[in-house]
């Protein structure tokens, strides 16, 4: 019996697309929850572009969103939220310690809450901070914490059609630890 490379093709790519889910299963990974305002469906838009990048500035990951939609099931009360998963390039297990959020087209979002999850850490970032800082940012009616607490939501607006000037927000995620003193 004679085997021709045309007959081995497609049993080389199953090979291959084995070998590729295998090596990401014990791939280290960022999960990252984003939650938009709540209680006005103007506040949930698409989900911006995710990067991540650990202590030292090296990148650890990056997910896109294509598009997709926040939807507002997630913003009005429903903790839940939307849970990304990104998984680390190559064998980057460092922390994710900056992070980014880049608005992914015209249709803006207004963030009450991210949570970042990797590695033995969890940080948390609420929308108050775009309130405190002087940023657009609107009441919000999600429920964080013990669904007791209502926080301010920060907008994104890549286009600024909706009055907004920021289309991209940077955080580095340690500073809201929540044990951090400022003076």
């Amino acid at each position: 019996m004679v085997l021709t490379a045309v007959g081995l093709a497609p049993l080389g790519l199953e090979i291959l697309d084995w070998a590729k889910a295998d090596s990401t299963r014990n791939q280290a990974k960022t999960h990252v929850e984003i939650l938009a305002g709540g209680g006005n469906k103007n506040v949930a838009g698409t989900i911006p572009n995710v990067y991540l990048w650990d202590n030292a500035g090296t990148k650890i990951g990056q997910w896109k969103s294509n598009g997709r939609h926040l939807d507002e099931s997630h913003s009005s009360g429903d903790t839940t939220g939307n849970d990304i998963s990104i998984p680390h390039e190559s064998k980057k297990t460092g922390q994710p310690h900056y992070i980014l959020l880049n608005a992914a087209n015209d249709d803006a979002i207004c963030i009450s809450q991210v949570t970042v999850t990797s590695n033995g850490v969890a940080w948390s970032w609420l929308g108050d901070i775009a309130r405190n800082c002087g940023a657009e940012w609107y009441h919000s009616k999600t429920m964080v914490g013990s669904r007791t607490y209502m926080p301010a939501c920060a907008w994104l607006d890549e286009d600024h059609s909706n009055g907004g000037r920021y289309r991209a927000m940077s955080l580095h995620m340690p500073d809201f630890n929540g044990a951090t003193k400022l003076t």
